[in-house]
Formats: C-alpha cells, structure tokens, sequence
C-alpha cells in the first residue's frame, strides 16, 4: 500500500508535467506563428536584385506589363511566401511559388500610368521567399509624357456690348519623341480663322502656339465655334490624331435680368411672377422700363424692392397668342423675356 503522502506526490509531479507539456506545446505553436508573421516585417538575411526593367518613354495612359527574372544559384530551392509593392500603380500579377536550384523566378509586373505625375518615374516590387529569409527586390523605371493636347482646349471670350471683333490664343502640346511633329488646322467654322506659330522644345514637350481671331455676326450675342486641328507626332505617322477645341464668344451685358424666361403651369385663372432687374455689378436698377409684346397680354407694375417688377396675366391670355415677351430697357440695354405658358411650372410658382 503506497501511503498517503507518496500518492500525493505522485499526483503532483503528474500535473506538473501534463502542465509542462501543454505550455511548450502552446509555445511551439505560438513561436510558430510569430515566425510566420513577422518574415515580412523582420530584417531578411539575403537581399537580391531581380534586376532593373527600363520601359522608356510611355505616352498618355498606358498599361504595360514586364517580366523579372532572377536566377537561383542555391544551394536550395526558394518558396515564395509574400509579395508586395511600393506604389498603386504598379501590381505584381504572379509570382513563381517554387524556384528550383539552377532555374529562374519569374515575376510578372503591370504599370498603369493612369493619373500618375508626368516625369520621370521609378518604382519597386517585392518577393519574399524562404530560406533566408530573402528579400528580393525589381524596380521597374519610366519617362512618363502626355499624349497630344490642346491648352486650353477651352477658350472663353467675353466681348464689351458693340464689339464684335475677337481674338484668343491656345498652344498644342505634343509629347516630344526625337521626331519633327506636325500640325494642320483640320476644320475651321465660318467666322474665325486659326494660324499656327512656329514649335519651340521645353520640359520633353514640342508646343505650337495656336492665334484665334475672328468676327461675331450681327444676329449673335453669343456664340460658339468647334474648330478641329490634324497632330503628326512625326512625319511617319500614317493618320496622325484629331484634336478638337472649343471657342465660346459672349457679349457682356450692361443688365442682368433673372429670369431670363417664365413659365406658367396654367393650373390657376391668376397668373404671377417676378422677375429682377441689376446692372452688372449686381446693383439693382431702381427704374427699368418695360413693354408688352403683344401690349395686352398682361399686367406688369414696379414693387417696392428695388429692381423688382411683377407681372400678373391669365392663362386664357396666354393660351390665345402664338408668342409673349416682356421687353425691359435699362442703361441703354434692351432683353427680352419670354412667357411661356405649360412648360417648365417648377421654375416659376403662381399666386
């Protein structure tokens, strides 16, 4: 019979070593763990260069994909455990997950250039592979330009009232690639006339000035012109590309007068709205003179606010003439105000 105070030391070192044994095995795995966590954040032991891609000179918004190469010269084989990059616009697509001794890695990269700053630019990728661990690094370089433009493609022209002469200026920007560009006025609208200036070289670019000039016809206040230019980037270009531009002419106004229509739903026998009248400082004109068009289709008096006119008619008035406007002068200056009657009744509320 074993005593008491035997079996109880027994029993003891029984639960310290199933203790000891759950704790290492616990470790075990937790080390294991960490191991495998922390390779891609821990310093590598061997660092190597799957070597330098040059992809020259990428124009526009491009997608290119290169290929990486770097030779395993052992003395084991290499598993990929991670892959990464440096910048958004470039992407690992695949990586060989087992490299044998005496073969090569492959690493197949894409670099989108979409909006990406113009220049020159280089990027890194990276695999992380066992044993070592082994930090293995590409970098992939690129001279991003732009594809052939217009600056501005845009053109705002503000005119004095009476003035109908006019004349802008634009420049063509081409990306200069070693070759004489060219560039033909492709369509020009009836009222203006396009002239070309000679090219000058600066930051990679080849730039043409471009001169606008022309005349807005009489029955025009505002008006836009579309004219098209013809870019060779060399002479060897077979088509070349069309580039487009786009001219608006407006004439200032002395007044402002807002709405410039009205519209009436005709859901009430009472029609009414108002419309302001300011100079083009934004001060309203205390004493804007008006008239009908035809003279009885309704009633218009000045309020009590400033610049403020109030126009009162009837559906049944409107609804009887092909057309109504109400004409209001002030500083020298005439507009018209169409009334429409069944269009548009969320721009006006009616009384």
């Amino acid at each position: 019979m074993i005593p008491r105070s035997a079996a109880l030391g027994m029993a003891l070192v029984g639960l310290v070593l199933v203790f000891a044994d759950v704790f290492f095995r616990s470790q075990t795995v937790f080390a294991t763990e960490v191991s495998e966590s922390s390779l891609r954040t821990q310093e590598p032991r061997v660092h190597t260069s799957a070597g330098f891609y040059d992809l020259g000179t990428l124009v526009g918004d491009v997608v290119r994909e290169v290929e990486l190469r770097v030779h395993n010269e052992g003395p084991s084989e290499w598993r990929t455990l991670d892959t990464w990059q440096d910048c958004g616009c470039i992407r690992i697509v695949s990586a060989g997950e087992v490299t044998p001794v005496g073969a090569d890695l492959l690493i197949h990269v894409r670099i989108d250039t979409r909006g990406q700053p113009l220049g020159s630019t280089t990027r890194s990728v990276y695999v992380l592979a066992e044993p070592g661990p082994r930090l293995i690094t590409g970098l992939v370089q690129a001279e991003l330009l732009p594809s052939a433009h217009v600056d501005p493609a845009m053109l705002e022209i503000e005119l004095p009232r009476g003035e109908r002469l006019f004349s802008a200026e634009s420049t063509v920007r081409i990306p200069d690639l070693g070759g004489e560009p060219m560039v033909f006025v492709e369509t020009c609208p009836e009222g203006i006339s396009l002239e070309l200036g000679p090219a000058q070289r600066s930051d990679r670019l080849v730039n043409i000035p471009v001169l606008i000039t022309g005349e807005l016809p009489k029955e025009h206040e505002n008006r836009s012109f579309l004219p098209t230019l013809r870019v060779f980037m060399s002479a060897a270009s077979p088509e070349g590309e069309s580039l487009g531009m786009r001219v608006q002419v407006k004439t200032t106004r002395d007044i402002i007068v807002a709405p410039r229509a009205v519209y009436f739903d005709g859901r009430s026998d009472r029609l009414s709205a108002r419309i302001f009248v300011k100079n083009s400082r934004g001060e309203p004109v205390d004493t804007p003179k008006w008239r009908l068009d035809p003279p009885s289709i309704a009633e218009v008096r000045l309020t009590d606010v400033p610049g403020c006119l109030e126009l009162r008619t009837e559906p049944v008035a409107l609804s009887a003439v092909a057309s109504a406007a109400l004409v209001i002068t002030a500083l020298g200056e005439s507009v018209s105000i169409p009334l429409i009657l069944g269009a548009k009744s969320q721009l006006v509320h009616n009384d």
